[in-house]
């Protein structure tokens, strides 16, 4: 119970990720509203991602964290 099991990935085929950008690449549509009003809303919550990034990083002049 609990155990790490790794499974292997494969890589997206190129052609799979082009669909991918070229039918989410322009979001003005109709269809995409609501994914638009979900991005946008979810962009306020970037700053403090960064900043937790930022207070996590070991800065040069310290030692290795050990936690």
């Amino acid at each position: 119970k609990g155990g790490f099991s790794h499974v292997e990935k494969l890589l997206m085929p190129a052609e799979h990720l082009r669909k991918i950008i070229k039918d989410h690449g322009d979001m003005s549509s109709r269809k995409f509203r609501h994914d638009k009003r979900v991005y946008l809303g979810a962009l306020k919550f970037v700053p403090h991602a960064v900043y937790k990034l930022l207070e996590n990083m070991p800065m040069p002049w310290e030692q290795v964290r050990v936690t």
